[in-house]
């Protein structure tokens, strides 16, 4: 049999409750009046606010006016009110508990070629959220419909221009460019001395 919980005037937090009430008890509440039926049944219809309203039946409320029962007034932390009998409180967790919530960062990387994979970009960004957060993260990749169809011509300028863009430290096709660059001029160079040395 489940324990009994009498909550009290000013309590805040976490309350477990008796069927119909269960899916209260994630919902961070306050109690705010605690009243015997009858005195609470000269200011509203007990039977069809409190218990006909959640689906409680006739005969559960002929018995708690014959015990005169108390009944709590609650406020949920999204400003609703509601009447629940203390009969149907189990436990109390003050609100010092502290409140989880899930988060989800996405990357908008937007229109790419189909042909390109970002699995590597995948898994940096799961190394380094993990070790900025401090646990282990599932992350995924979601691709969407085709966009655009664009020719080959100007898929080469689009692609041409992206590989440049990407970070030099991680991208070995901007290197390389940079080093077929400096080659090429050392090249030059060497051709110019080269040819006053001989003259």
């Amino acid at each position: 049999m489940m324990g009994l919980y009498l909550p009290k005037v000013g309590d805040v937090g976490f309350y477990g409750f008796k069927a119909p009430y269960e899916h209260l008890q994630t919902t961070r509440i306050e109690c705010i009046r605690v009243s015997r039926l009858s005195e609470l049944g000269f200011s509203i219809d007990v039977q069809q606010s409190v218990y006909a309203k959640i689906g409680l039946e006739q005969d559960v409320y002929d018995e708690a006016s014959e015990k005169d029962i108390q009944i709590a007034l609650m406020i949920q932390s999204d400003g609703n009110e509601i009447y629940i009998p203390v009969n149907y409180f189990t436990s109390y967790v003050q609100s010092s508990i502290v409140e989880y919530k899930t988060e989800t960062l996405c990357i908008d990387i937007g229109a790419i070629p189909k042909s390109l994979s970002t699995e590597h970009v995948l898994n940096e960004m799961k190394t380094l959220a993990s070790q900025l957060v401090g646990k282990e993260l599932e992350c995924f990749i979601v691709e969407g419909e085709v966009v655009e169809l664009i020719t080959q011509e100007i898929h080469d300028t689009l692609e041409q221009e992206r590989l440049i863009n990407v970070n030099a430290e991680i991208n070995p096709y901007k290197t390389i460019q940079e080093l077929t660059t400096k080659v090429a001029k050392l090249e030059e160079y060497i051709r110019f001395f080269e040819s006053n040395t001989l003259e």
